[in-house]
């Protein structure tokens, strides 16, 4: 109100002198007007009063203007947030994968592969990587402004993620799911016995899987390691050795008298399910159908196989489209019911011929004939279907990548060397561009001297 008192003394002061101004000139003009003919006097004298009333209507202007701005800032606003205005979001993470010369942008969904020989980095943009070892496979599924959501397809994975207050991570490997607020650790899934091993380097995670570590999961901070297996159903921890038996050896080493003894952890209890009810209606068997979908998007892949096979696979597989049998197939991998996922891509392949699903199919087919089954013949033979059907698809290059693998160890040089040639024509710098060049004799690389 002090202002708003101060910005009216002020607009008066200015009305004053405008007052004065005016009179001032008035006396000018009537001195004028007397020396002018009498007819043209009225006139002169109805426009003289005219300069005072537009001094004033500006004046009133002014003061309203000003009366109008002090309003808007003395009175209390809301946040954009409370007028139901939305502020900007922050961009989600990016990432790049590989190092130097062979850095690529990152995609959402992309499978990521380490060649045989050699590591592959991925650095997001909050400062957070991944390091996958030798032969790792993973794929980022999701990105958000505080983090990501990881997906281990197999293989060795080295974490480390920037803390900040809102960060929120997580790292998923079949059946298990690993949540991260800021840390450092390895993570080893072997697909083919479901197993997962977790070996902290600093910071705490939790790790929830397979009804083995309770409802609220296993917490691990610093030095701990954690073995789960799906398959064999046992977990087993292991905490790091702090006894006074520790002795210094004079390089400042620390050696152990006794090691570590695991503590076995005992696997919770599963909980009784219900009998499966015998469905009869079509409309019931779809929504069943439903139900495994529903499971499997959200990781519950035990379960959704379960209801699957509770509601008849075949049928459930019948009622399904051809990205929903490739949700299904995933669920059942990550499950360790292979069988089942080749069931599901194998009706993909028949039922949804020549679709995006079907070659994708055939890409899965590979990899679970290569990674759990070793049958690198039949691998081949997947990988290099989804590349005619889908030559530039989203997978061409992992296919083109993973072909090549499987042929040059099944001991097919010729057509490992064929295909290394057409890799490196389309992907010179990929993830297998170093395997390529070293079966490629037409193709030797050019950044060697």
């Amino acid at each position: 109100m002090k202002r708003l008192a101060e910005l009216g003394a002020e607009v008066s002061a200015s009305l004053e002198e405008a007052r004065t101004r005016g009179d001032a000139m008035s006396r000018v003009r009537a001195k004028i007007v007397a020396r002018e003919v009498p007819h043209l006097r009225a006139t002169r004298h109805r426009r003289r009063a005219y300069p005072n009333l537009r001094l004033g209507a500006a004046a009133a202007l002014a003061l309203a203007a000003a009366i109008a701005l002090t309003a808007f800032f003395a009175w209390p606003h809301k946040p954009l947030e409370a007028q139901g205005v939305e502020a900007e979001s922050p961009p989600s993470l990016s990432f790049i994968v590989g190092e130097g010369s062979h850095e690529l942008p990152g995609a959402t969904g992309a499978f990521i592969a380490a060649p045989e020989a050699a590591e592959t980095r991925v650095q997001f943009s909050d400062g957070s990587t991944l390091r996958l070892a030798p032969d790792a496979r993973l794929r980022v599924a999701e990105v958000a402004r505080n983090g990501a959501r990881v997906l281990v397809e197999s293989g060795t994975v080295h974490v480390s993620v920037v803390h900040r207050d809102d960060t929120r991570w997580s790292v998923a490997a079949g059946p298990f799911e690993v949540q991260v607020t800021g840390t450092q650790f390895d993570v080893v899934y072997d697909p083919a016995s479901s197993s997962l091993a977790v070996r902290m380097t600093e910071g705490s995670v939790v790790v929830h899987g397979c009804g083995l570590l309770g409802a609220e999961g296993r917490r691990l901070t610093t030095g701990e390691q954690l073995e789960v297996s799906c398959k064999d159903k046992t977990s087993s921890a292991s905490a790091p050795d702090t006894s006074p038996d520790d002795t210094a050896t004079p390089d400042g080493e620390q050696t152990r008298s006794k090691a570590s003894t695991p503590s076995t952890v005992r696997p919770a209890e599963p909980s009784p399910s219900a009998q499966p009810t015998v469905r009869t209606s079509k409309s019931e068997r779809i929504d069943t159908s439903r139900s495994v979908v529903d499971l499997a998007r959200k990781g519950s892949h035990a379960e959704a196989m379960t209801a699957a096979e509770a509601n008849g696979f075949d049928t459930t597989c019948a009622a399904l489209s051809g990205p929903e049998l490739l949700l299904l197939g995933d669920a059942a991998r990550y499950a360790g019911r292979f069988d089942r996922a080749t069931e599901a891509l194998e009706i993909a392949r028949r039922r949804f011929a020549g679709s995006d699903a079907a070659a994708t199919a055939a890409f899965e087919l590979g990899r679970i004939a290569m990674d759990v089954r070793r049958e690198l013949t039949v691998a081949g033979d997947h990988f290099e279907t989804y590349l005619r059907e889908r030559p530039t698809g989203s997978l061409a290059r992992e296919a083109l990548g993973r072909a090549i693998e499987a042929r040059s160890r099944a001991g097919d040089s010729a057509r490992a060397e064929r295909l290394a040639v057409r890799y490196l024509a389309a992907y010179p710098d990929g993830p297998h561009a170093k395997l390529a060049r070293k079966l490629s004799s037409a193709d030797p690389d050019p950044r060697t001297p």
